[in-house]
């Protein structure tokens, strides 16, 4: 056996970069281009409105899951990393870090769920995060939507969690819209840091 049909064995064969890409392209991040690499997706209302309407289908298993079996200290964590996270620009800065949804799925109970909306949340994280550097959410119905599904989650009321979520999902897919709509300078001026 040659040291090339063991690394492909072993799945090792090419760097390190090239199987992170391939990996990013197989959840839909990159795409290839001919002699130039790698491009990273580009968010288009097209795009966001299908990821939305998949987070939709599996928002609310995920939720009956997290209610039914996170533990009290999970769902503690799970609502420190949904207010770090969308901290808008203003005293305090945003932890893009945490991602919270993918918290949730951690923490849900279900391995084989999990592995199944993983992609669905990655990518929603990723229009969310775009949105945050924008300034949205901040305020407004997404805000009190997002702060009415983590007050329903900390007292485990599945009945107002599930309403509180259904208007956060539409309240967000607004906002991602709104976001989406704005001419790219003006885009771009609000994601520059200040000097």
């Amino acid at each position: 056996m040659t040291a090339s049909e063991l690394a492909s064995r072993l799945e090792l064969g090419g760097t390190p970069t090239m199987r992170a890409m391939t990996l990013l392209e197989s959840e839909g991040f990159t795409r290839p281009v001919k002699r130039k690499g790698w491009q990273i997706a580009p968010i288009t209302k097209e795009s966001a409105k299908a990821v939305f309407g998949a987070y939709r289908i599996v928002a609310p298993g995920i939720l009956d899951l997290l209610l039914q079996n996170a533990t009290e200290p999970e769902l503690d964590e799970y609502v420190k990393r949904t207010y770090a996270w969308s901290r808008g620009y203003g005293e305090f800065q945003a932890d893009f870090s945490v991602h919270p949804i993918s918290y949730a799925l951690k923490i849900c109970g279900n391995e084989f769920v999990a592995t199944m909306a993983a992609g669905v949340v990655a990518h929603l994280e990723r229009m969310m995060v775009f949105s945050f550097r924008q300034g949205s959410f901040a305020e407004g119905p997404a805000a009190f939507a997002r702060d009415a599904v983590t007050e329903a989650i900390a007292v485990r009321d599945k009945v107002r969690a599930h309403l509180a979520l259904e208007d956060l999902i539409r309240h967000s897919e607004l906002e991602v819209f709104k976001g989406l709509s704005r001419p790219l300078g003006s885009r771009l001026a609000r994601i520059a840091p200040a000097m």
